[in-house]
């Protein structure tokens, strides 16, 4: 009886553990890939010949790793590749850390969403011009970069 008793209490340990252990997973794959649609747009279009992409990549002096990945994407008269970055857009915006769109005369006139996670901030902004185009820019900073600090450009002191 006393090892029938064990087993299931090991049995149902085990089972709470795994339990926690894929919902603790999940959670964090989510906010790793809370951009996901997004990232899975650029992937498919950024070779597209009827798209203009420029990608600019700063490393880091010391220590040669990748620092900042800046990327520009011009989309011109293909309104279903631009429904399709609007869809993704939507599908990942509630995951952004802030997101942000304005319309003005009844139409989009720009869309922006921040990402944050410990290691790399993602920003993707939107800017809807006439005749349907659209200008994709997007920041992915990684931790060596914190940001740009003012006062050390200018010279100045934090106090």
């Amino acid at each position: 009886m006393y090892v029938y008793i064990k087993k299931i209490t090991t049995m149902k340990t085990t089972k709470a553990i795994l339990s926690l252990f894929i919902i603790l997973t999940s959670f964090g794959l989510s906010k790793l890939n809370a951009q996901e649609n997004l990232w899975r747009w650029v992937e498919k279009y950024k070779k597209d010949t009827s798209i203009d992409v420029t990608i600019i990549t700063n490393n880091n002096p010391e220590s040669k790793k990748v620092d900042k990945e800046i990327y520009s994407i011009v989309i011109s008269d293909s309104p279903k590749i631009i429904d399709e970055l609007i869809n993704a857009y939507n599908k990942d915006k509630q995951n952004a850390y802030s997101h942000s769109e304005r319309r003005s005369k009844g139409k989009d006139v720009s869309y922006h969403c921040v990402f944050k996670n410990k290691d790399i901030n993602e920003t993707f902004s939107f800017s809807f011009g006439r005749a349907n185009s659209v200008t994709l820019s997007i920041i992915k900073s990684y931790s060596t970069n914190r940001g740009f600090d003012f006062h050390s450009y200018r010279g100045g002191s934090r106090s």
